[in-house]
């Protein structure tokens, strides 16, 4: 009986659109889509990972899996550990990033090219 009143609360969220919201909105003009978003770098990056999943996954698979990595996961491992060796990012950078993954993860779309999976 004593979760009674945690099951309501989280029905409420959810209902409310509290829960996993994205701070933006995806309007389409002619054939030009439109994305708005607002708020800190992560919940920037939560909107865009959200509203442009598909569109992210697919330069993804077809620019960057294919062109960069050539299909290949040691290679794309190598190019993952040269970048973390040699680059330092800006911590707004990763959380906009971790925003981006955590929103695609939300929309039902993780980050994903062959055996590699990029999923918070």
């Amino acid at each position: 009986m004593k979760k009674t009143p945690y099951i309501i609360f989280a029905l409420l969220l959810l209902a409310t659109g509290i829960y996993g919201q994205a701070n933006g909105n995806l309007n389409q003009i002619g054939d030009k889509k439109i994305l708005h978003v607002w708020g800190d770098h992560y919940q920037r990056g939560f909107a865009q990972g959200y509203y442009l999943a598909p569109q992210i996954m697919e330069v993804f698979n077809d620019f960057y899996w294919t062109m960069f990595s050539f299909s290949s996961t040691d290679f794309y491992s190598f190019l993952e550990g040269y970048y973390t060796q040699h680059f330092s990012s800006d911590q707004r950078m990763f959380f906009e990033a971790l925003g981006l993954t955590e929103g695609m993860a939300a929309a039902g779309t993780g980050l994903s090219a062959s055996r590699i999976v990029i999923n918070p």
